[in-house]
C-alpha cells in the first residue's frame, strides 16, 4: 500500500476540523444546522482525499475511486457553501439535492475515466467544478456579509477565497496545454503536489477561521443586545441607559430632556387580569414608545411598569409635547382582555437640562420627582421639573 504523507497531513487536518465542528454542537445549541453543514463539509473533503492518500497510484486512477474522490470533494465544497447560506439565513440546499449533484458530477468523472483521450483531464473538470461552487457561494453571500460585517474585514475574508477559485480555474485551463507542470494528478509524487497540498491546508484553515470569526462575532453581538435590551418589550434597558448617559456622561455634552413614564394602577391590572395580561400591557406601552423613537430619541424600560425616554438636543416644550402625545395615545387605547375592558393610563414626569452637559443623575432624579407629582395630582397627567443651574 502506498502512502502520501502530504495528503495524509491534509486529511488529518480536515478530520480534526470535522471533529471540532461536531463537538461544538454540544456547546452552541441554537446553531445546530450551521455546525452540521461545517461538519459534513470537512468530513466529506477529508474522506475524499483519504483515497489518494492510501490507495496505490494506478488503482487511484481507475474510474470508480477517482469518481468517488471527486464526488466527495464536490460534496464537501457544496456543504461549505451551504454553511454560509445557513449562516446568512438563505434557503439551504437539501441533503438529497447535494448528493444528486454529487452523483451527477461523479458520473461524469466516472465516464471520463473509461475514455483514454479525456481521462487525463478529469482533474481539470473537477477543479473547475470546485471553483464554480466557490464563486457561486461568494456571489450569494457577499452582499449580505457586507451588510452585517461592514468595512474591510469582509473583503479581507472573501478575497483569498476568490483567489483560490481563480487559481483552480486557471490551473484547470492550463493543464491541457502544459500537463503536469501546472496541475499534476493527485497520484504524482512531485514538489508541486506537495506545495498544492500546503496551499489547500492554508485555505482549509482560512475557511474554518472565517466561519469561527463570523459565528463568534454574531454571538458576541447577540449577547450584547440581550444585555442591553428588555426581552419583553424590545426597548433598551436600564443598563443601556446607564452605559450611555450615566457611566460616560462626557459622551453626551448636549442638552438632554428626560421623560419618565409609570403605568397607573399596574398592580391592580396584574391582580384583576393576571400577570400574563400585565405583560401584554407592558408590550403595548413599549410599542407605543417605540413608534416615537428616532436617532435623537431613545426609549427605555427601567423595570416593572417604569419607562423612560431620553431626547438629545431637546427642550422642555418638546419633552412636554412628546409626553402629552404618549399620554393621550395610551389613554385612547381600547383594550379588552377576556371580554373585560381595560383602561390604560400612565403618568409622566419631564425634566430638561437648562445648560449643556448637565449631570444625568440629577436630571433623572428631577424627572422622577415630577412623575410622583403627577401621581399625587391624580395620575394620567404630565408634570414638569425645570432645573435652573448646571450640576456638572
Amino acid at each position: 500500500m502506498q502512502y502520501h504523507a502530504h495528503w495524509l497531513l491534509l486529511v488529518t487536518q480536515l478530520y480534526l476540523y470535522a471533529l471540532a465542528w461536531l463537538l461544538s454542537q454540544t456547546q452552541f445549541k441554537g446553531h445546530g444546522p450551521l455546525l452540521l453543514q461545517n461538519t459534513l463539509a470537512a468530513f466529506c473533503m477529508a474522506t475524499g482525499l483519504l483515497l489518494p492518500a492510501i490507495l496505490p497510484g494506478q488503482q487511484m486512477l481507475d474510474s470508480l475511486p477517482y469518481a468517488a474522490m471527486s464526488g466527495l470533494l464536490l460534496a464537501g465544497f457544496i456543504y461549505g457553501a451551504n454553511a454560509n447560506r445557513v449562516f446568512f439565513c438563505l434557503p439551504r440546499i437539501s441533503h438529497v439535492r447535494i448528493w444528486l449533484l454529487t452523483f451527477s458530477a461523479g458520473s461524469i468523472i466516472f465516464v471520463m475515466g473509461w475514455l483514454p483521450l479525456v481521462a487525463p483531464y478529469r482533474i481539470s473538470v473537477l477543479n473547475s467544478m470546485l471553483a464554480v461552487v466557490i464563486l457561486i457561494g461568494l456571489r450569494q453571500m457577499h452582499g449580505m456579509a457586507i451588510r452585517e460585517f461592514p468595512g474591510w474585514s469582509t473583503w479581507i475574508l472573501h478575497l483569498p477565497l476568490l483567489l483560490f477559485a481563480m487559481y483552480l480555474l486557471a490551473s484547470s485551463i492550463a493543464r491541457p496545454i502544459l500537463g503536469d507542470a501546472v496541475l499534476p494528478e493527485v497520484t504524482v509524487a512531485s514538489d508541486l503536489n506537495v506545495q498544492q497540498t500546503v496551499f489547500y491546508m492554508v485555505m482549509a484553515a482560512f475557511f474554518n477561521m472565517m466561519s469561527i470569526v463570523r459565528l463568534g462575532t454574531r454571538i458576541t453581538r447577540q449577547l450584547h443586545t440581550m444585555s442591553h435590551r428588555d426581552p419583553l418589550t424590545g426597548l433598551h434597558n436600564r443598563r443601556s441607559l446607564n452605559r450611555s448617559y450615566v457611566d460616560h456622561p462626557k459622551a453626551y455634552r448636549q442638552r438632554l430632556c428626560v421623560v419618565f413614564v409609570d403605568i397607573d394602577h399596574f398592580k391592580a391590572i396584574n391582580d384583576n387580569f393576571g400577570h400574563h395580561i400585565g405583560d401584554e400591557v407592558l408590550q403595548v406601552v413599549g410599542r407605543t414608545m417605540m413608534v416615537h423613537t428616532t436617532d435623537r430619541i431613545r426609549a427605555y424600560r427601567l423595570g416593572g411598569e417604569e419607562f423612560c425616554m431620553v431626547l438629545q438636543e431637546s427642550s422642555l416644550p418638546e419633552g412636554l409635547a412628546l409626553a402629552e402625545t404618549l399620554r393621550d395615545t395610551l389613554a385612547r387605547q381600547q383594550l379588552v382582555f377576556d371580554d373585560k375592558p381595560l383602561r390604560l393610563t400612565a403618568s409622566f414626569g419631564v425634566a430638561c437640562a437648562t445648560q449643556d452637559g448637565m449631570d444625568m443623575d440629577a436630571l433623572m432624579s428631577a424627572a422622577d420627582e415630577a412623575l410622583y407629582k403627577a401621581k399625587r395630582n391624580g395620575r394620567n397627567r404630565v408634570e414638569a421639573a425645570v432645573l435652573a443651574v448646571s450640576l456638572v
